[in-house]
């Protein structure tokens, strides 16, 4: 760690260092992750995760514009993995 910035607060050393917070870190790896699982880049069926609902809409392009852009997904409903 910086020895400057040992004795800040928390939000003023993410602000120096030009960092988000981790709350905004694991929110955008939990979106990458989706993003991956849909589109098939990851060896892992969709449908145990995700319940579709049919609208016409894109939900992967969707995502990556949401990353791309920096904002966040308000309501992305997602089931548990496969219920007993």
């Amino acid at each position: 760690m910086v020895r400057t910035l040992r004795k800040k607060p928390y939000e003023e050393r993410l602000r120096v260092l030009k960092l988000t917070t981790l709350e905004k870190r694991r929110l955008r790896g939990d979106l990458i992750e989706t993003y991956k699982i849909i589109t098939n880049k990851e060896n892992i069926n969709p449908i145990q995760f995700f319940q579709f609902a049919e609208t016409g809409h894109d939900l992967a392009k969707s995502l990556y514009n949401c990353l791309r852009q920096g904002t966040q997904v308000v309501s992305v409903e997602c089931s548990s993995a496969k219920e007993s």
